[in-house]
Parts: structure tokens; C-alpha cells; sequence
């Protein structure tokens, strides 16, 4: 598990869509293993706290200096391929977002992403 600061984290909600938008590095080095993550939801409003209908995609940065495509989990609309919850919990100013699922590449997720 890893931890990093972000340069810019947002966590909107409107009346028909939940966003969380992170792009890193903080310290603009670039070095981190993560440049950006950006998340959408179309359940997770109006009190809703877990959905399995959400399009996000991470940005990465390989231990060797590469930037492969982005892994991209869309289970909007639906595909037996692409599967995963995501889940919404609020506390005090902190809101957290935590993804599991696995897309039809084959590729995994398990995130975390707190805004504070």
C-alpha cells in the first residue's frame, strides 16, 4: 500500500453525478507511481454510499520510468467483464473513495482516495 500527497484533489457532487478528480505529483518531481485518477458516478448521490455503476481511470508511472495507457474500470454501462464497487464514506471534512474491481483486460484495482 502506498501513500502519496496530491497536487490537486476534488471531490464534487451534484444532483446527478459524484466526481472525484487527483492529479499528483505535489512536489512536481513526477516521480510518483501515480500522475492522475479521475472517477465518476452517476449512483452515488442523494446518500448513496456504494454503487457498481461508475467509469474511472487511473495514470501510472512504472518503476522503470514508463507510462503505460491508463487502466480504465467502466462499468457504465454494464459488461460481465468490467466489475467493481465503489464505495463513498464521509467523515467530518473527509471524504474517502474506495474502489475494487477488475476490468476486461484482466487488470485489478483496489483504491483508496481521501480528500480532506
Amino acid at each position: 500500500m502506498a501513500s502519496f500527497r496530491s497536487r490537486f484533489g476534488q471531490f464534487g457532487l451534484a444532483l446527478t453525478l459524484a466526481v472525484f478528480v487527483v492529479e499528483f505529483p505535489y512536489d512536481g518531481t513526477g516521480n510518483e507511481p501515480i500522475n492522475s485518477i479521475s472517477f465518476g458516478s452517476k449512483e452515488l448521490v442523494g446518500g448513496v454510499t456504494k454503487s457498481t455503476v461508475f467509469r474511472m481511470n487511473v495514470n501510472v508511472l512504472t518503476a522503470k520510468g514508463g507510462r503505460p495507457p491508463a487502466c480504465v474500470l467502466n462499468t457504465d454501462p454494464p459488461s460481465p467483464k468490467n466489475v467493481g464497487t465503489a464505495t463513498l464514506t464521509r467523515k467530518g471534512n473527509e471524504t474517502t473513495l474506495r474502489v475494487v474491481g477488475q476490468n476486461d483486460m484482466g487488470e485489478t484495482i483496489d483504491l483508496t482516495v481521501t480528500c480532506r
